[in-house]
């Protein structure tokens, strides 16, 4: 399979907008009109342009209209988010509650033999 060049910077401008979306959010609230404006590029560059119109796509748009494919990606997308948020707070807890520092709360997370 042909390798998707314009996917893949889509891909990145999608996540460079979302984080800078996120981050500006934090700052300056949803008020700034520069927040709205990078979530609509997150959406435009990430799917719609790069997916609907590249010869190869990463996710073929075809394969959304299967109610297989629709089903699990919906369940599949919380169940993802709350593993990811779960590591997320329980390295917070291991550095605020448990005192550690950001480099043992780190090392806390690599597997070691028994």
């Amino acid at each position: 399979m042909p390798f998707d060049w314009a996917g893949k910077f889509a891909a990145v401008v999608a996540t460079g907008a979302l984080t800078y979306g996120a981050v500006e959010a934090g700052a300056t609230g949803f008020d700034s009109a520069r927040v709205p404006a990078a979530f609509v590029l997150a959406a435009l560059a990430g799917g719609v342009v790069a997916q609907t119109r590249g010869a190869h796509p990463m996710v073929p748009p075809t394969s959304l209209r299967s109610r297989t494919m629709s089903v699990a990606a919906t369940a599949g997308f919380p169940v993802n988010s709350a593993f990811y948020g779960m590591i997320f707070l329980f390295g917070l807890h291991l550095q605020r509650g448990r005192g550690l520092t950001s480099l043992a709360a780190s090392l806390a997370f690599v597997p070691r033999p028994c």
